[in-house]
């Protein structure tokens, strides 16, 4: 068994190589929410949050071929009448007219 600093050095790498495949699959699977920290620390600055709200919008299609662009729209409104919009836009996709 491995005794004393070396010890905490391996503990350590692999607490950051969880941390990292957390990070890795929360921008995989919900890249909006990653924001979500980031809003608490500017509400608790900003007296805290009143309302926040979240949209999946589908953009107009256009171009050739024709594509539409879906988005998602995060919303966070602070106590303070100052408010966060956050947009974060997917891949193309095909548009059936």
């Amino acid at each position: 068994m491995i005794r004393g600093a070396g010890a905490l050095v391996i503990l350590f790498l692999l607490l950051m190589v969880i941390f990292a495949g957390v990070v890795a699959g929360t921008a995989y699977m919900a890249p909006a929410r990653l924001f979500i920290p980031s809003e608490r620390v500017l509400g608790v600055l900003r007296g805290g949050v009143v309302n926040e709200s979240e949209n999946n919008v589908l953009g107009d299609c256009g171009g050739s071929p024709p594509l539409a662009v879906p988005r998602n729209e995060r919303v966070v409104q602070f106590a303070d009448g100052s408010s966060l919009v956050i947009v974060v836009y997917n891949t193309p996709v095909s548009c059936t007219p």
